[in-house]
């Protein structure tokens, strides 16, 4: 499986990344025809997401301790860029210069924004929140990204000469938007519905324009127990003899997102779609057989390497839908674990979204930070932006190319 996004201006082919059947990423260079492959820093499981002119690519890789780091591949050299303290990074983007970013993990656990060069990582710090990403950079060193504010939104930023910018400052942008850059070719994204439940709900009640669903010995309630700085989040308690369904509809979607943070304490939670009330389900993962699993037209499945999970942990999925081919890619934790997954049974739209404890099963789970998006494929001119409303123009930010 090889996914080409982009191409620089040598001619090379980027990002390229191979999950299901070869196990490191491979470069092709157009203008020579060869096949490269860059290895990984210490174990066989890597994904470039960034390439320059000049052939030098940065990505990600698992370290022979079991750790995710960004790397950055120079002439066959390979450089394992560390972290800001925590278990994990990732890079995102690089400039002709060199330079490299993308976000790391903290001591603390936050998720940081990061520029690494002669070999230093430095923490970009955020917008006051506990999360911020380096999404790409130009060659003038300027860094474009997003970062959670105090209040718990995401916002955009430029970061240039020590200072983090936000751009839904007054004056700039508003609402709770934020932009990527062209360097990855994204998906052009509007937002058709998102709940971080923080809006609106009081603790111990169901959570506001849900359905909620308890059979016996089961409850549903808003709680503080929740994912990183936002204040609340659904959960669903389950018993011998219990069910539960939280449910929520949005606009008919043929092709999109779905994005959630779920954990749970056991087997027996489930996350899926559907277009209305029937069972006719499209998406259907669940922690199950003590791994995250899909349920498809055949029965049980495995992500691409089967996905043992560790219980009370929350993970970030993102399922990438695609009604047209009946089938989804599966993200966990912003990695590609499954590619074309087929949907349990296929269906012209999906409208709603259900988080489910499975009868009779003994399980504790939480829901937060819902987002559901359609997206299109476009193509972003050099030098542009794209916005959540799939346009794309020049920012007007003095100094940007």
């Amino acid at each position: 499986m090889l996914k080409l996004f982009n191409l620089s201006g040598m001619g090379r082919v980027i990002p390229v990344f191979i999950i299901l059947f070869l196990s490191m990423p491979q470069l092709y260079a157009g203008e020579t025809g060869r096949m490269m492959n860059p290895g990984a820093p210490g174990n066989t499981r890597s994904e470039i997401c960034h390439m320059n002119t000049l052939g030098q690519a940065v990505g990600w890789a698992y370290t022979a301790a079991g750790e995710i780091h960004a790397f950055l591949w120079d002439r066959d050299v390979i450089t394992d860029l560390g972290t800001l303290g925590g278990p994990e990074s990732r890079s995102c983007g690089i400039n002709e210069y060199g330079q490299v970013v993308g976000w790391a993990e903290t001591a603390a656990g936050e998720r940081h924004a990061f520029i690494w060069e002669n070999g230093a990582m430095e923490d970009l710090g955020t917008l006051g929140g506990s999360m911020s990403e380096a999404l790409g950079i130009n060659d003038l060193g300027q860094v474009a990204g997003r970062s959670e504010t105090a209040a718990g939104e995401m916002h955009a930023f430029i970061w240039e000469n020590g200072e983090m910018i936000d751009l839904n400052a007054e004056g700039s942008l508003s609402g709770e938007n934020y932009m990527f850059p062209h360097v990855k070719n994204p998906l052009a994204k509007g937002i058709v519905f998102e709940d971080d439940f923080d809006t609106g709900n009081t603790l111990g009640d169901d959570p506001v324009g849900w359905d909620v669903t308890e059979f016996i010995n089961a409850e549903v309630e808003i709680t503080d127990e929740s994912y990183v700085s936002s204040p609340y989040s659904v959960k669903l308690d389950n018993f011998p003899g219990g069910g539960i369904n939280v449910w929520h509809d949005f606009t008919l979607l043929s092709k999109g997102t779905v994005e959630c943070y779920v954990r749970s304490s056991a087997d027996g939670c489930f996350i899926s779609t559907n277009e209305g009330a029937s069972d006719d389900w499209g998406i259907l993962v669940a922690f199950w057989n003590g791994k995250i699993m899909y349920l498809g037209s055949s029965g049980w499945g495995d992500m691409d390497l089967p996905f043992t999970y560790t219980p009370d942990t929350w993970y970030h999925f993102s399922f990438e839908f695609d009604c047209g081919t009946g089938t989804y890619d599966i993200y966990i934790d912003d990695i590609l674990e499954k590619q074309d997954a087929p949907m349990k049974t296929p269906s012209t739209f999906f409208g709603h979204i259900w988080v489910s404890c499975e009868y009779d099963y003994v399980c504790t789970a939480y829901l937060d930070n819902v987002v559901i998006s359609e997206s299109d494929p476009i193509l972003v001119p050099p030098g542009h932006w794209l916005t959540p409303r799939g346009d794309y123009s020049e920012p007007e930010i003095a100094g940007v190319p």
